[in-house]
């Protein structure tokens, strides 16, 4: 049961981190990031995308901070905020993960006319979308990426084409379902997972290439799935 004040008026507020705590902490923060730009500038890391890895570490140090916060029973006040918008901006900082369609809190609906317009890809950032390429106009094989950070993206797919499904996760969940066969992949850290939908198919193939930091695609020949 939640303690109670020591005047019986109800239960206790939980304090919030110590200001030395604070500054220490993001100082160690800042300290990280800096220091991962230093040793990609001087070559002592080869990163392809160096400031993405800097937030990313930025990221992870204040959430061990959040963490240590939690075990003493402190609330992490703006800590688990400035985290997650670490980890979101270390997510948009990377090539080609911010698509030419893009949900930023809020809802899109998509039904790409042909190939070009699919392959452009499709980005939801604490937002939702769903995909529909049953009526795309195709001459070839071809890919549509999606990349999702915190939120839900769902791809109709047609079931007269093999869908090979390729992605990596941080944290979430992947689901396939072609009518027949489901699928689910879950839990963090997934990378470099492939399957493959209709394999027997004779149409074109279409690869759908998923990066995730949090949250949960489905890709599906069923609408009834939505």
């Amino acid at each position: 049961m939640p303690s109670k004040q020591k005047d019986g008026s109800g239960p206790a507020k939980v304090p919030g981190a110590p200001g030395a705590y604070l500054a220490a902490l993001f100082g160690a923060a800042l300290l990280t990031g800096g220091s991962v730009l230093a040793l990609d500038y001087v070559n002592v890391l080869d990163l392809a995308a160096p400031l993405s890895v800097a937030l990313a570490a930025t990221a992870a140090v204040l959430g061990i901070g959040v963490v240590i916060l939690g075990l003493v029973g402190r609330h992490s006040g703006g800590v688990g905020s400035a985290a997650a918008a670490a980890l979101v901006i270390a997510f948009l900082a990377q090539p080609g993960m911010t698509h030419s369609n893009l949900a930023v809190m809020s809802n899109g609906d998509w039904s790409p006319r042909d190939a070009a317009q699919a392959s452009g890809g499709y980005t939801a950032i604490a937002g939702n979308g769903t995909v529909d390429l049953r009526d795309t106009q195709v001459s070839g094989d071809y890919e549509v990426p999606v990349s999702l950070a915190a939120g839900n993206i769902s791809v109709l797919v047609p079931e007269d084409s093999p869908v090979t499904v390729r992605f990596s996760t941080v944290a979430g969940n992947v689901k396939t379902h072609d009518g027949t066969d489901s699928r689910d992949y879950s839990g963090l850290w997934q990378a470099s997972t492939e399957h493959t939908l209709n394999n027997d198919a004779a149409g074109e193939r279409i690869t759908i290439d998923i990066r995730s930091v949090a949250g949960n695609v489905l890709v599906t020949t069923e609408e009834s799935d939505l």
